[in-house]
């Protein structure tokens, strides 16, 4: 593959992100070395990690440090994680800059929050998000993601399937931040400050949810610190305690530093060359095709956070699809119990006619 292909394809991965606007570790069951594909993690100092590099973060390094002699690299070990005072950041694949280029075929099949006029503010969300493989071939790539935003400025997180990036076909933690005027992808350049020193950002499940057996899920949480205008993401399995893994500093933001307008939750492809078969999203399974339970992609336990810092169930909701020929999305509303709030997506690999 050619650079310019490369990095149209990384391009394109950041500008669909953008927006549908307007429209088991050792210890940590439930993660996988993060190595694979290739992917290597140095653990280094802290404040050395990309993301204060950003000329509006350098002002957090404290001054003794501002000066200092690089500290050397150690490699990022699954079984006991990053040593204290370091942070596991991808080593460089030597994939290029970002930069910005028209975004080609991508489809959305999503359960958003409506701007109805009444000025409503959320100030993070948190579900079970489960985790799925879909199937993709050559440039395509497949995510699972919740997208917070306010103008022309959002935060994402998820799992995507992109092996273009990530060199194999696993589902990958991710996250992305717009704010108008870049976009930053992971820890590939300045933004999102990682704080675990035991999950970093690309890591992956260490097995997936069965169609028509167990479910394996990661619960998300993204929340608004009032205080700082920072986001903090967290990741919780069934297995280990709630884990912060890092945080976007309100000063990448203009708007998006005191709360968001709209919240969404759902899949998303991207396909460059309108190939057949059309990627999977999700498991693959339509919602309602067999039953619901057990076979298509979910989110349940959906919240959002409100202005008293409570979770609560999100109102005023809408489903958007844009693919409905070849995708799907139900929002099954409140289903009490253990399910709470749910939706299901998806769609199998599809030829189009």
């Amino acid at each position: 593959m050619t650079y310019f292909m490369t990095l149209a394809l990384f391009a394109i991965f950041l500008l669909a992100f953008g927006g549908v606007q307007g429209r088991t570790l050792a210890h940590r069951p439930g993660l996988a070395n993060t190595t694979q594909g290739g992917r290597i993690y140095d653990c280094v100092d802290f404040y050395e990690q990309p993301a204060f590099s950003h000329p509006s973060l350098k002002h957090l390094i404290p001054k003794e440090r501002q000066n200092s002699a690089l500290s050397k690299k150690v490699k990022f070990n699954k079984k006991d994680g990053c040593p204290s005072g370091t942070v596991p950041i991808a080593s460089s694949t030597g994939d290029p800059p970002l930069h910005l280029i028209p975004a080609q075929v991508h489809c959305y099949a999503v359960v958003r929050t409506k701007l109805d006029g009444s000025n409503r503010k959320f100030f993070g969300t948190s579900a079970h998000e489960s985790v799925n493989k879909p199937d993709v071939t050559g440039y395509q790539w497949s995510t699972s993601r919740f997208k917070l935003w306010v103008g022309d400025e959002s935060i994402i997180a998820g799992w995507a399937v992109f092996p273009d990036y990530f060199k194999d076909h696993e589902a990958h933690l991710f996250v992305i931040y717009t704010n108008g005027v870049s976009h930053c992808f992971n820890t590939d350049c300045p933004g999102f400050v990682q704080l675990s020193s035991q999950l970093p950002l690309g890591v992956v499940p260490d097995r997936y949810s069965e169609i028509g057996g167990q479910q394996v899920f990661w619960n998300i949480s993204i929340e608004l610190d009032k205080s700082t205008g920072n986001w903090h993401l967290y990741l919780t399995s069934p297995t280990i305690s709630k884990e912060e893994i890092g945080y976007w500093p309100g000063n990448l933001f203009k708007q998006l530093k005191n709360a968001v307008a709209q919240v969404e939750w759902g899949g998303e492809i991207n396909d460059p060359g309108a190939a057949n078969p059309a990627p999977e999203m999700g498991s693959g399974e339509r919602p309602g095709e067999t039953g619901t339970g057990n076979y298509a992609s979910f989110f349940s336990q959906i919240t959002v956070i409100d202005e008293n810092s409570n979770h609560v169930e999100p109102q005023g909701t809408e489903e958007f699809n844009d693919c409905p020929d070849l995708y799907f999305i139900d929002d099954m509303g409140n289903q009490g119990g253990y399910e709470g709030r749910i939706i299901f997506y998806g769609g199998k690999q599809t030829y189009r006619s």
